[in-house]
């Protein structure tokens, strides 16, 4: 659906940024704001790419939010 819906793709960058938004606004340090913010930031648009690079993107993207869940919630331990 990525790869050949533009509406799909606009929702998934959407919805990345609308988390992001989320995590830098409970992350408790710049720091962690800062890193959360570089993870995240994507307006990569997939359709018309060829598989391979939307399968590496879209890794690349769950390996970013995977690091930014980590750096959100270390920050929370130490409350």
């Amino acid at each position: 659906q990525v790869l050949q819906k533009k509406r799909v793709n606009i929702h998934l960058v959407d919805m990345v940024n609308e988390y992001k938004d989320v995590l830098v606004r409970n992350a408790l340090s710049e720091p962690s704001r800062e890193l959360v913010k570089a993870s995240l930031s994507t307006n990569n648009r997939l359709e018309d790419l060829p598989l391979v690079i939307v399968l590496a993107k879209l890794n690349e993207l769950e390996r970013n939010v995977t690091l930014a869940e980590y750096e959100a919630l270390a920050g929370l331990g130490g409350r």
